[in-house]
């Protein structure tokens, strides 16, 4: 799974692909079901609901967020990932070689 950094969204948004992965159904009580229509006219549905468990980082098992809420919505990426993650963590932005650092904060 490969996330964009999203800073303008506070939580993790995930590609709704993902939800049956995770354990989510959009049928269960404890997922809010979210409708509307965004600036460019799209009507979409999203699905919030908290995840049970860690999510980490592959390759780096102490850059992680436990239990998160997580937004669920048909989007072109598989993930975006949002100020809720990243403000847990001072984060380097190293441009010259197409890295992010993260420092637990």
């Amino acid at each position: 799974m490969k996330l964009e950094v999203e800073t303008g969204s506070d939580v993790l948004i995930l590609n709704s692909k993902f939800m049956s992965r995770l354990g989510v159904s959009p049928e269960d009580p404890n997922v809010k079901v979210f409708t509307g229509t965004d600036e460019t006219s799209y009507s979409y549905k999203r699905y919030s609901s908290e995840i049970k468990g860690k999510l980490e980082i592959g390759y780096a098992s102490s850059i992680f967020q436990e239990s998160p809420r997580v937004v669920f919505q048909d989007i072109i990426y598989d993930g975006l990932l949002g100020n809720d993650f990243l403000k847990r963590f001072t984060v380097v932005y190293d441009l010259d070689h197409l890295k992010m650092i993260f420092f637990k904060a």
